[in-house]
């Protein structure tokens, strides 16, 4: 990058050029934000190679400013480990600002400007403006007047704009990837002696960054002087109407640029509306919101938990976002990245080889996927060398949620193979993946991801399939959901050597489901199962409400060895409950 973005009036400047933008708000790049359950293993740090996904899908959809959300303050006392930045009143996280060092690094190798918001008013779920109240034993309105909390916040601002990135080795407030810093996001309560205040610490800090307004619900009359770009968010009403009032306020005064938009499956409407952006004096627009892929192979998942269908986006869009209308949106997307910056849409590349992480004994693995691929062809061979045979084609990595991506089911025990596997998309196919094996079958193995009932053998005609408001269930996507007495029964090619359950029921603490084995699928007996209990009673107000408006209170993981010559598995309710993945070992 040769130019940090610079304003004059109401326009952005990338050197000579005005400098506008589709964008999109990521973050994941940052935080830990698959926050909904405070699931311990959710609660991680993006590594390197997961943010470098992130920007190489940015890259690849001209996506050219990303936006990050807030940097999280620790409550005070909170337990280990700690996933914030600010530890508390001038006390920071070192792995945390790693995290960020790689991002802005990044940010700069794939040609993309970051917005960072500083703190969160609405939406401030791993720490907000409340918490920094919190540490002083004061009310969250305090934040904007306190003088004590006030110099918290200062400090905060004067570390972060200070930092030495242990990547690039420059200060953040040298960093031309940083578009600018936003006070916060949604500060809707933010006073504008507190913003003006504000924007007089960053602007001296960091005079070659800009000052982002950090509230998204209104335009001043009069802009301060310190504050560069103003933001609005757009969910719901007319967006179009929004623009026009907008950007007539603010025309010839400060560039406007649209925080977040979407929430909306309305293809067509989005079009209109990026389209306006383009032909209007808006700097850019930033859909909400996307992620990435995963290091255990898939992708991260969020979904929104007060909608039953709404995710972030998955580029370059799948079968498993349809309700959402994930493929076309990404794709319009993308277009209209290219046209507001009179630029020709570039082809889509063909995919870079996966990478196939490692497995043994069992054909159940996952591979780390590569931008822009859609699907993917699995391949085995009983010699490294090949000749390789195709197991699946067309597989997606993302129609499984935290969990193996595929499952020979054709391996049999006592085989032995080697696998690979080959990203497609409409730019071709890649090289193929490195070889694992051989694997010596220990297990053959059925899964049932419950995204149909094809795979059971027979079932209740009261059951019911579920895919709705999934952040509520761990982000798994599909459930089978019964009441009382209802029955699903699976037959196994062989007899079953091991079975493993996972189910969702209420506040409980007896298993909700009865498991029976039978050798011909006329005559079942109960067999006693191994049942985890992961409750949900610890997250109390933490909890979205609509976890509890669901009575959703446990997860269940539920194991067991059948007697000899089981091929047969029912599973009976004995309270209402939900089942979202069976395995049977063979």
């Amino acid at each position: 990058m040769d130019h940090f973005i610079t304003r004059r009036g109401a326009v952005l400047y990338e050197g000579d050029r005005p400098w506008r933008f589709v964008g999109a708000n990521m973050p994941g790049l940052v935080l830990p934000y698959d926050f909904t359950l405070r699931m311990p293993e959710r609660m991680i740090w993006p590594n390197a190679w997961e943010q470098e996904d992130g920007f190489r899908t940015l890259d690849q959809m001209n996506l050219r400013c990303v936006r990050t959300w807030n940097l999280p303050i620790a409550a005070p006392n909170e337990p280990e480990p700690v996933r914030a930045y600010v530890l508390g009143p001038n006390r920071f996280n070192e792995e945390a600002f790693v995290v960020m060092d790689r991002a802005i690094a990044l940010a700069e190798k794939y040609s993309v400007r970051m917005m960072i918001p500083l703190t969160a008013e609405a939406g401030g779920y791993l720490g907000g403006i409340q918490t920094y109240a919190a540490h002083r034993g004061k009310p969250s309105g305090a934040f904007y007047t306190d003088p004590e909390i006030k110099a918290d916040f200062k400090a905060t601002i004067r570390y972060v704009l200070s930092r030495r990135n242990t990547v690039t080795g420059r200060p953040y407030r040298d960093e031309p990837s940083v578009l600018g810093w936003q006070f916060g996001n949604e500060l809707r309560t933010a006073p504008p002696d507190w913003q003006a205040e504000m924007a007089e610490v960053i602007k001296q800090l960091a005079p070659r960054q800009l000052v982002i307004d950090g509230r998204d619900d209104r335009i001043p009359d009069e802009p301060d002087p310190n504050i560069d770009v103003y933001v609005r968010h757009y969910y719901g009403g007319d967006w179009l109407k929004n623009l026009e009032v907008d950007g007539k306020k603010l025309a010839g005064k400060r560039p406007l640029i649209i925080g977040e938009f979407g929430l909306s499956s309305d293809v067509a409407m989005i079009g209109r509306f990026l389209d306006a952006v383009r032909q209007s004096d808006i700097s850019g627009a930033m859909i909400w919101s996307m992620y990435f892929r995963h290091r255990d192979g898939g992708f991260y998942w969020h979904q929104i938990f007060t909608h039953p269908s709404l995710m972030s986006y998955h580029w370059p869009g799948f079968a498993s976002g349809e309700a959402h209308r994930e493929r076309a949106i990404l794709h319009l997307l993308r277009q209209k990245a290219f046209e507001i910056r009179n630029e020709p849409v570039a082809p889509i590349p063909a995919p870079s080889p996966p990478e196939l992480l490692p497995f043994d004994t069992q054909a159940m693995f996952s591979w780390r996927g590569s931008t822009g691929a859609d699907s993917y062809r699995v391949e085995r061979a009983e010699a490294k060398e090949g000749p390789w045979a195709v197991v699946a084609d067309g597989v997606s990595d993302a129609a499984t949620a935290y969990r193996p991506l595929f499952v020979d089911e054709s391996a049999r025990p006592g085989q032995s193979w080697h696998y690979r596997v080959i990203a497609k998309n409409s730019g071709g196919e890649s090289l193929p993946s490195n070889v694992v094996g051989p694997v010596k079958i220990r297990y053959g193995c059925l899964v049932d991801e419950l995204e149909s009932l094809a795979k059971a053998h027979s079932h209740s005609p009261g059951l019911k399939l579920d895919n709705a408001f999934n952040a509520l269930f761990a982000e798994h996507l599909y459930r089978a959901v019964g009441e009382t007495g209802d029955e699903l029964v699976y037959r196994s090619p062989q007899p079953i050597k091991l079975l493993c359950v996972f189910a969702w029921s209420g506040p409980l603490d007896s298993v909700p489901l009865v498991l029976e084995a039978s050798a011909d699928g006329e005559r079942f007996q109960a067999i006693e199962a191994l049942a985890q209990r992961r409750g949900f009673d610890d997250l109390k107000d933490r909890a979205p409400s609509q976890l509890r408006k669901r009575g959703v209170g446990a997860q269940w993981r539920i194991e067991a060895e059948p007697p000899a010559e089981t091929q047969f598995l029912r599973l009976r309710w004995r309270v209402p409950c939900a089942i979202d993945r069976v395995e049977l070992y063979y």
